[in-house]
């Protein structure tokens, strides 16, 4: 079996079932792999001859030829090991473990929050004369309190997602229903930006989804929010993101539990939750530090 075509045909059945960026994720790291591969002389890989080996080596290839970041050489491999499970598990291979020896986590990088005080200014700040800037400042404000609603998300909703004083939705990622309660504010941004005549809740995308039609909302989304950083001179870069982050780490600051928290954000496991956290901002690690250095300091 053709371990690229593998990939490529996983990539065109999530197509299938909507899955539209986890089939972009398979179609990336197999260009990547091409590449790999091509400088091997080799235009095709039979499964049976992708070994511990060979993923190294493309693992090198990438930090030190391509010289990508650790975290996006663990992504190429996550969705080459993803389709390499599911070869096995319908019977087309033994399992080799190629990837056992190669990096798969996501390693800690700068903060992914912004501090409450970058928030607040963000929040507040008089947009009237740039109604773009302030229609993704809302947005992202709407995503926030939301509970960190993701970009895919959001640009899904519809007015029947609402239910009363709720707002409704399925992840598009995990499949997980969340049920969120509409704050006075999310309800101002739903009745300043809402089209009646549209069935969607916000006029992000034009009528009918199409990846290339999401990538660029999304692009200029990240535009509008790193204008927006500069703006509000905000230390933190603002981008899609940036919001679940900041909204989990605001949760955690305040006393929520992580594991409510996990339920609040649609996550599958509570692991999914930590990789959150795991850049708390250094004012809030402090704080928290000032607790023991009370009593032994």
């Amino acid at each position: 079996m053709n371990y690229l075509q593998l990939i490529y045909d996983l990539a065109e059945q999530k197509e299938l079932t909507g899955h539209t960026r986890t089939a972009a994720n398979y179609r990336s790291a197999a260009r990547a792999f091409t590449r790999f591969l091509h400088t091997r002389d080799m235009n095709e890989l039979h499964i049976e001859r992708l070994t511990p080996v060979l993923a190294m080596q493309f693992e090198n290839y990438l930090l030190h030829t391509q010289g990508v970041c650790r975290n996006t050489s663990s992504f190429y491999i996550r969705q080459l090991r993803a389709a390499y499970n599911t070869a096995v598990r319908d019977g087309c291979c033994t399992d080799l473990q190629p990837f056992r020896d190669v990096y798969k986590s996501v390693a800690a990088t700068r903060k992914r929050a912004a501090e409450a005080e970058d928030l607040q200014r963000l929040f507040h700040l008089d947009l009237t004369d740039n109604p773009e800037l302030m229609f993704s400042r809302d947005l992202f404000y709407f995503c926030f309190l939301g509970r960190g609603i993701p970009f895919i998300d959001l640009v899904k909703l519809q007015k029947r997602h609402i239910e009363g004083a709720h707002l409704i939705y399925q992840r598009s990622k995990t499949g997980q229903l969340v049920v969120v309660e509409l704050a006075p504010a999310m309800k101002s941004i739903i009745e300043r930006w809402h089209q009646a005549t549209s069935r969607c809740l916000f006029p992000i995308l034009p009528a009918g989804f199409t990846q290339r039609s999401y990538d660029s909302a999304l692009r200029r989304y990240n535009r509008h929010l790193k204008l927006l950083s500069h703006l509000c001179g905000l230390e933190c870069h603002l981008s899609s993101y940036i919001a679940r982050h900041s909204w989990a780490s605001e949760a955690y600051r305040l006393g929520v539990p992580i594991q409510t928290i996990s339920t609040c954000m649609g996550h599958t496991t509570e692991e999914t939750t930590h990789i959150y956290l795991r850049s708390l901002s250094t004012t809030h690690i402090d704080q928290s530090a000032r607790t023991v250095l009370k009593v032994y300091g």
